[in-house]
């Protein structure tokens, strides 16, 4: 189960620096698992509010979902990535919209 907040200092949105947090889980039962996961980016350097406290303000939401079958060291499965723009009051600079579907199948190991 990933969670994570991750810094980016060389990062940089419109001069700013990123702050985003990451939120996932996943179910296993028998063979299946089912999971999801989400990530906030957020634009936080160089923002204050009246007080002169940092403000933060999202600019994209990530949603990951995924489902599938799991055997020893293969695992297949279906995927759905979209990542949405978030525009706080009426910023419309971000018109990125995006999303895909994948099906896959994955063999991991170990070499000796």
């Amino acid at each position: 189960m990933p969670f994570d907040a991750v810094i980016e200092p060389n990062a940089k949105v419109i001069e700013h620096e990123i702050l985003y947090a990451h939120f996932g889980a996943e179910v296993k039962w028998l063979l299946f698992f089912a999971g999801g996961e989400i990530k906030s980016f957020v634009n936080y350097a160089g923002i204050a509010d009246i007080s002169g406290m940092p403000n933060f303000a999202p600019y994209r939401i990530d949603y990951t979902v995924n489902a599938g079958v799991e055997y020893k060291f293969i695992r297949a499965g279906f995927r759905a990535f979209c990542s949405h723009p978030i525009t706080p009051f009426g910023d419309d600079r971000w018109k990125t919209d995006s999303s895909n579907l994948e099906l896959y199948m994955r063999f991991s190991g170990k070499i000796e």
